[in-house]
Protein backbone atom coordinates (compact mmCIF):
# COMPACT_ATOMS: atom_id res chain seq x y z
CA UNK A 1 0.00 0.00 0.00
CA UNK A 2 1.61 3.32 -0.96
CA UNK A 3 1.49 6.15 1.01
CA UNK A 4 2.10 10.01 0.19
CA UNK A 5 3.85 11.64 2.89
CA UNK A 6 4.64 14.60 1.22
CA UNK A 7 1.31 15.96 0.04
CA UNK A 8 -0.41 17.51 2.87
CA UNK A 9 -4.16 17.02 3.05
CA UNK A 10 -6.39 19.87 3.80
CA UNK A 11 -8.15 20.02 7.36
CA UNK A 12 -10.39 23.19 6.49
CA UNK A 13 -14.15 22.45 6.67
CA UNK A 14 -12.96 18.91 8.40
CA UNK A 15 -13.93 19.69 12.32
CA UNK A 16 -10.63 19.02 13.15
CA UNK A 17 -10.48 18.60 16.91
CA UNK A 18 -6.50 18.98 16.76
CA UNK A 19 -6.72 21.97 14.33
CA UNK A 20 -10.03 23.43 15.54
CA UNK A 21 -8.91 23.59 19.42
CA UNK A 22 -6.23 25.98 18.69
CA UNK A 23 -7.48 27.76 15.70
CA UNK A 24 -6.99 31.36 15.47
CA UNK A 25 -3.57 31.09 17.71
CA UNK A 26 -0.35 30.80 16.54
CA UNK A 27 0.19 27.33 17.85
CA UNK A 28 1.07 24.18 16.39
CA UNK A 29 -1.04 21.64 17.69
CA UNK A 30 1.00 17.99 18.44
CA UNK A 31 -1.35 17.04 21.44
CA UNK A 32 -3.42 14.57 19.78
CA UNK A 33 -2.23 11.36 17.32
CA UNK A 34 -3.63 13.07 14.33
CA UNK A 35 -1.03 12.90 11.20
CA UNK A 36 -1.52 15.93 8.22
CA UNK A 37 -0.86 13.26 4.99
CA UNK A 38 -3.75 12.04 3.37
CA UNK A 39 -4.55 8.19 3.51
CA UNK A 40 -3.90 5.71 1.13
CA UNK A 41 -5.64 5.99 -2.14
CA UNK A 42 -6.70 2.38 -1.85
CA UNK A 43 -8.50 3.46 1.67
CA UNK A 44 -10.15 6.19 0.31
CA UNK A 45 -11.92 4.28 -3.07
CA UNK A 46 -13.19 1.44 -0.31
CA UNK A 47 -14.96 4.26 1.52
CA UNK A 48 -16.12 6.19 -1.26
CA UNK A 49 -17.52 3.04 -2.60
CA UNK A 50 -19.07 2.05 0.50
CA UNK A 51 -21.11 5.97 0.82
CA UNK A 52 -21.94 5.16 -2.83
CA UNK A 53 -23.69 1.96 -1.91
CA UNK A 54 -26.10 3.80 0.13
CA UNK A 55 -26.24 1.32 2.88
CA UNK A 56 -24.78 3.53 6.12
CA UNK A 57 -26.98 1.09 8.94
CA UNK A 58 -26.03 -0.66 11.70
CA UNK A 59 -23.77 -3.79 10.15
CA UNK A 60 -20.98 -6.43 10.91
CA UNK A 61 -17.54 -7.14 10.75
CA UNK A 62 -16.48 -9.07 7.77
CA UNK A 63 -15.15 -12.46 7.71
CA UNK A 64 -12.86 -11.14 5.77
CA UNK A 65 -11.48 -8.35 8.04
CA UNK A 66 -10.89 -11.12 10.65
CA UNK A 67 -8.90 -13.52 8.21
CA UNK A 68 -6.35 -10.13 7.51
CA UNK A 69 -5.61 -9.61 11.28
CA UNK A 70 -5.51 -13.04 12.31
CA UNK A 71 -2.76 -13.22 9.07
CA UNK A 72 -0.91 -9.90 9.90
CA UNK A 73 -0.61 -11.34 13.61
CA UNK A 74 0.58 -14.12 12.22
CA UNK A 75 3.06 -12.97 9.59
CA UNK A 76 4.19 -10.10 11.59
CA UNK A 77 4.87 -11.64 15.34
CA UNK A 78 4.17 -14.98 14.74
CA UNK A 79 1.32 -15.20 17.24
CA UNK A 80 -1.55 -17.58 15.24
CA UNK A 81 -4.84 -16.52 17.20
CA UNK A 82 -8.53 -17.46 17.10
CA UNK A 83 -10.38 -15.29 15.34
CA UNK A 84 -13.21 -15.81 17.50
CA UNK A 85 -10.49 -13.45 20.35
CA UNK A 86 -11.04 -10.52 18.37
CA UNK A 87 -13.37 -7.92 19.68
CA UNK A 88 -13.99 -4.61 17.95
CA UNK A 89 -14.18 -1.33 19.67
CA UNK A 90 -14.56 2.26 18.87
CA UNK A 91 -10.61 2.79 19.91
CA UNK A 92 -8.07 2.06 22.27
CA UNK A 93 -9.02 4.68 25.24
CA UNK A 94 -12.91 2.90 25.24
CA UNK A 95 -10.44 -0.38 25.41
CA UNK A 96 -8.97 0.51 28.58
CA UNK A 97 -11.76 1.66 30.38
CA UNK A 98 -13.78 -1.46 29.23
CA UNK A 99 -10.83 -3.23 30.70
CA UNK A 100 -10.63 -1.81 33.88
CA UNK A 101 -14.40 -1.91 34.60
CA UNK A 102 -14.58 -5.41 33.48
CA UNK A 103 -11.41 -7.20 34.44
CA UNK A 104 -11.15 -6.02 37.94
CA UNK A 105 -13.43 -6.05 41.14
CA UNK A 106 -14.08 -2.89 43.01
CA UNK A 107 -12.01 -3.74 45.68
CA UNK A 108 -8.71 -4.65 43.21
CA UNK A 109 -5.92 -2.69 42.53
CA UNK A 110 -4.40 -1.72 39.12
CA UNK A 111 -0.77 -0.56 38.57
CA UNK A 112 0.07 1.86 36.25
CA UNK A 113 3.72 3.05 34.74
CA UNK A 114 4.44 6.93 35.15
CA UNK A 115 4.52 8.88 32.97
CA UNK A 116 2.28 7.58 30.39
CA UNK A 117 -0.48 8.46 28.30
CA UNK A 118 -2.88 9.86 30.76
CA UNK A 119 -6.21 7.11 29.54
CA UNK A 120 -3.87 4.36 30.98
CA UNK A 121 -4.28 6.00 34.54
CA UNK A 122 -7.94 7.77 33.69
CA UNK A 123 -9.60 3.93 33.39
CA UNK A 124 -9.09 2.82 37.12
CA UNK A 125 -9.53 6.32 38.34
CA UNK A 126 -12.79 6.68 37.10
CA UNK A 127 -14.32 2.92 36.83
CA UNK A 128 -13.94 3.62 39.89
CA UNK A 129 -10.57 1.00 41.04
CA UNK A 130 -7.60 2.32 43.40
CA UNK A 131 -5.01 2.35 41.51
CA UNK A 132 -0.93 2.96 42.02
CA UNK A 133 1.81 4.53 39.81
CA UNK A 134 4.76 2.65 39.15
CA UNK A 135 7.66 5.42 38.29
CA UNK A 136 9.26 4.59 35.28
CA UNK A 137 13.49 5.08 35.33
CA UNK A 138 15.52 6.54 33.06
CA UNK A 139 18.39 4.17 31.97
CA UNK A 140 20.64 5.02 28.63
CA UNK A 141 17.99 7.26 27.42
CA UNK A 142 15.14 4.95 27.81
CA UNK A 143 12.34 5.17 30.22
CA UNK A 144 12.40 1.47 31.89
CA UNK A 145 10.86 -0.29 34.86
CA UNK A 146 12.73 -1.10 37.82
CA UNK A 147 11.90 -4.95 38.42
CA UNK A 148 12.55 -4.65 42.38
CA UNK A 149 10.30 -1.53 41.95
CA UNK A 150 7.67 -3.37 40.54
CA UNK A 151 7.67 -6.30 42.18
CA UNK A 152 7.67 -4.32 45.62
CA UNK A 153 4.56 -2.13 44.30
CA UNK A 154 3.19 -5.21 43.83
CA UNK A 155 -0.34 -6.32 46.50
CA UNK A 156 -2.52 -9.71 46.73
CA UNK A 157 -5.42 -7.51 45.69
CA UNK A 158 -3.65 -6.46 42.28
CA UNK A 159 -5.28 -7.26 39.67
CA UNK A 160 -4.52 -5.03 36.70
CA UNK A 161 -0.94 -4.10 35.21
CA UNK A 162 -1.65 -1.08 32.82
CA UNK A 163 1.21 -1.24 29.88
CA UNK A 164 2.00 1.15 27.13
CA UNK A 165 4.17 -0.53 24.92
CA UNK A 166 5.66 1.62 22.85
CA UNK A 167 5.81 3.56 25.75
CA UNK A 168 3.83 6.72 25.41
CA UNK A 169 5.29 9.98 26.19
CA UNK A 170 8.65 8.04 26.39
CA UNK A 171 8.92 6.56 23.52
CA UNK A 172 10.68 3.25 24.54
CA UNK A 173 10.26 -0.02 23.08
CA UNK A 174 10.28 -2.53 25.33
CA UNK A 175 12.17 -5.92 24.80
CA UNK A 176 11.57 -9.59 24.38
CA UNK A 177 13.68 -9.82 27.80
CA UNK A 178 12.38 -6.89 29.06
CA UNK A 179 8.46 -7.83 28.48
CA UNK A 180 9.09 -11.33 29.88
CA UNK A 181 10.75 -9.77 33.55
CA UNK A 182 7.41 -7.76 33.42
CA UNK A 183 5.10 -10.45 33.07
CA UNK A 184 7.08 -12.59 35.79
CA UNK A 185 7.44 -9.33 38.15
CA UNK A 186 3.41 -8.63 37.95
CA UNK A 187 1.85 -12.18 37.58
CA UNK A 188 -0.75 -13.61 38.04
CA UNK A 189 -2.21 -9.59 37.70
CA UNK A 190 -4.13 -9.27 33.64
CA UNK A 191 -1.87 -7.61 31.92
CA UNK A 192 -3.72 -4.31 30.00
CA UNK A 193 -1.19 -3.37 26.88
CA UNK A 194 -1.53 -0.47 24.88
CA UNK A 195 0.07 -1.34 21.57
CA UNK A 196 -1.43 1.17 19.26
CA UNK A 197 2.02 2.60 18.31
CA UNK A 198 3.49 -0.77 17.61
CA UNK A 199 4.18 -0.16 13.88
CA UNK A 200 5.66 3.68 14.62
CA UNK A 201 8.92 2.02 15.66
CA UNK A 202 11.22 4.60 14.25
CA UNK A 203 14.26 2.38 16.32
CA UNK A 204 14.28 -1.11 17.65
CA UNK A 205 17.21 -0.20 19.72
CA UNK A 206 15.39 2.88 21.85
Amino acid sequence: MDFDFDTPASHEGAWSTRWERYAGRDVIPLWVADTDFRPPLAVLDAMEERVRQGFLGYSEQPRALRDAIVERLERRYGWRIDPSWIVFLPGVVPGLHLAARSLSAPHEHSLVPVPVYHHLRKAPELAPRPWRAVPLVLQGGRWVLDEADLRRAMRPETRLFFLCNPQNPGGTVFNRGELARIADATAPAVIISDEIHCDLILDPGK
